[in-house]
C-alpha cells in the first residue's frame, strides 16, 4: 500500500510538472508569436523613415545653401582623394570622432594594394540641415581599373557630416542602403 501511495504521488507530481511545462510552452510560444509580430512594425517603420528621409530639401536658405555647398565639396574631395589613392587626402575629409575611421583606413589599405579603381559621383542630394549634422543621399559608381575579384557597382547611401574640432563639415558616419 505504501508503494502504491508513493507511486501515485510520483505520477501526480510527474503530471502536475509536465502540466507547468505545457502552460510555459504555451506562454513563451505567444511571447514568440507576439515579438515575432512587432518585426514587421519596426520594419515598416524603418522602411518610413528612411523614405521620409530620401526627400531632398528645397528652398534652402542662403545659410543652407552655403552648408549644402561645403558640404557637397567635401564628398567631392574625398571622392577625388580616394581616387587618386591618397590616404591623408582621405582622412582629412573623415570626422576625427568618426566610429568608422579605422574600419575606413584598413579598407583603403586593401583597396590601394590590390586595385586601381575608378570612382565618379553620380548623385548628392541634402537631406537635412541642422546645426551639428547634415545628411546627404548620394550615389557613386566603382569600377575596378586593375585588380581582381571586384564587381563594378553602382552604390548609394546616406553620408552623415559634422563640424570637426577645426570648424569644417566632415564626413562622420556612412551608412549604406
Amino acid at each position: 500500500m505504501r508503494i502504491f501511495l508513493i507511486l501515485v504521488i510520483a505520477l501526480s507530481s510527474l503530471l502536475l510538472l509536465a502540466g507547468c511545462e505545457s502552460n510555459n510552452k504555451k506562454d513563451l510560444s505567444g511571447e514568440l508569436e507576439q515579438r515575432q509580430n512587432t518585426v514587421p512594425d519596426l520594419n515598416k517603420q524603418k522602411q518610413q523613415t528612411s523614405q521620409y528621409q530620401l526627400t531632398p530639401l528645397t528652398n534652402l536658405t542662403p545659410e543652407q545653401e552655403k552648408i549644402k555647398e561645403e558640404v557637397i565639396a567635401v564628398i567631392k574631395k574625398n571622392l577625388e582623394a580616394t581616387q587618386n589613392e591618397d590616404v591623408k587626402g582621405v582622412l582629412a575629409t573623415i570626422h576625427e570622432d568618426s566610429p568608422q575611421l579605422q574600419s575606413t583606413k584598413k579598407g583603403m589599405e586593401y583597396i590601394f594594394k590590390n586595385f586601381d579603381m575608378k570612382y565618379k559621383l553620380l548623385e548628392a542630394d541634402v537631406l537635412s540641415i541642422t546645426n551639428d549634422e547634415v545628411r546627404v543621399f548620394y550615389k557613386q559608381r566603382t569600377e575596378a581599373v586593375k585588380g581582381t575579384g571586384f564587381t563594378n557597382q553602382d552604390a548609394a547611401g546616406i553620408h552623415i557630416l559634422r563640424k570637426s574640432k577645426d570648424g569644417h563639415w566632415k564626413i562622420y558616419e556612412t551608412e549604406y542602403l
